[in-house]
Order: C-alpha cells, then sequence, then structure tokens
C-alpha cells in the first residue's frame, strides 16, 4: 500500500478518528495521506488533523482526474521514499482491472499501459477474485456492473479478506444518478471514477 484516499465523514469512525489511529501506528506513520472529503472544514477541524496529511481536496468541486493525478503525485513519493525503484518508474505498479466491455478495456490497457504500467484484465468479479489469489497487485479498477459477480460483491469480497483488503479499489462507473457513487464507497470502494475514461488515471 503506497497511500491512501481519506473521506472525513464515515458513520462509526470518522476520518478524525480513523487518522490518529494510522498516525499513531508505527507501520503507517509515513504512509501518505489524500483527503477527499465533502466537509467544509473549520478552523477547529484544521487543527485536529494537524500535519497528519499531506493534502486535502473537497470532492463537491474536484473533478476524478484532478483526485488521481494528486494521488499519482504522493504515491510517486512513497514508492520513491522506499526505494522500490531509484527512479520510481510506473513500471512497478500492477494494476488489476476489472471490465466486462471489451472496449472499455481496450482503452484503458492502452491508456495506462502507454504510461508503462503493466496491466491484467478480467472480465467480471469471480474472476478477479481468482486472479487475486494468483498475483500481486498494487491496486483495482473496479467495473460495478457485470456478469456473473458485480463489482459491489467483489469489492466486499475483496474488502472482508485480510490478504486483500489494504488494496485500493476505484470503482468505474458510467451510472451518475443520486446515491450510486456512496453506494460503491459503501460497498468498501476507496473512490470512484465515471466512465468513459477520456484520459490516463494517472493515479499511481
Amino acid at each position: 500500500m503506497h497511500a491512501v484516499i481519506l473521506d472525513l465523514l464515515m458513520p462509526e469512525m470518522d476520518g478524525f478518528e480513523f487518522l490518529d489511529k494510522l498516525r499513531f501506528d508505527s507501520t503507517f506513520k509515513e504512509l501518505p495521506v489524500l483527503i477527499n472529503t465533502g466537509m467544509n472544514l473549520t478552523q477547529d477541524d484544521y487543527q485536529k488533523l494537524n500535519d497528519k496529511y499531506e493534502k486535502i481536496l473537497n470532492k463537491s468541486f474536484v473533478h476524478p482526474d484532478v483526485l488521481l493525478e494528486e494521488l499519482a503525485a504522493l504515491v510517486k513519493n512513497e514508492v520513491r521514499r522506499n526505494h522500490i525503484h531509484e527512479e520510481a518508474e510506473a513500471d512497478h505498479v500492477s494494476v488489476l482491472l476489472v471490465e466486462d466491455n471489451q472496449f472499455n478495456q481496450k482503452l484503458i490497457e492502452h491508456l495506462l499501459s502507454a504510461d508503462g504500467y503493466r496491466v491484467s484484465t478480467v472480465s467480471n468479479g469471480e474472476m478477479a477474485l481468482e486472479m487475486l489469489e494468483k498475483e500481486q497487485f498494487d491496486i483495482i479498477l473496479m467495473d460495478m456492473q457485470m456478469p456473473v459477480m458485480d463489482g459491489y460483491e467483489a469489492t466486499r469480497r475483496i474488502k472482508s479478506s485480510e490478504k486483500h483488503k489494504k488494496i485500493p479499489v476505484i470503482a468505474l462507473t458510467a451510472y451518475a444518478m443520486k446515491g450510486d457513487n456512496e453506494k460503491c464507497l459503501a460497498a468498501g470502494c476507496d473512490s470512484y471514477l465515471s466512465k468513459p475514461v477520456k484520459r490516463t488515471p494517472s493515479f499511481l
């Protein structure tokens, strides 16, 4: 895991408490955190956050491309800091694309491969779970509407697995109805990106 995208408004444990616990754990003390929230922060809120994060974005105004670009910068810095490669090249990042539409598969594969990312593609959630048992991935791009097993069920299973729950899952959804993005997050997705994808999602 190279970075965390954190919403502050969450049930049971909000982002403030999560961030405190994250920074208290020596394992994750230096892990980059990108806060992406629709919350209007007060001065007290900023004081509570202190220096525990790297960047704050307002999800109500920020386009997903901007979110992914900001995350890209954080992850590249983290990769560089951990000496995965002295030049932190993109081909050290492995992406699992879970998408049943062949056109979308080819488009996203082309966009990511052009920047050097390693991309493995499967057509449904069941195949994604099988692939995760065979290979290690840094991030998952998950279509939410698929046959056999949809992205919601696949994400729930991934996030309930001790082995795979820390892998960031970015939902790919063609739906723009109110509540759909919240449904993706409720299933366990770390963030979401609306289709069609028009440019390289430089989230790594």
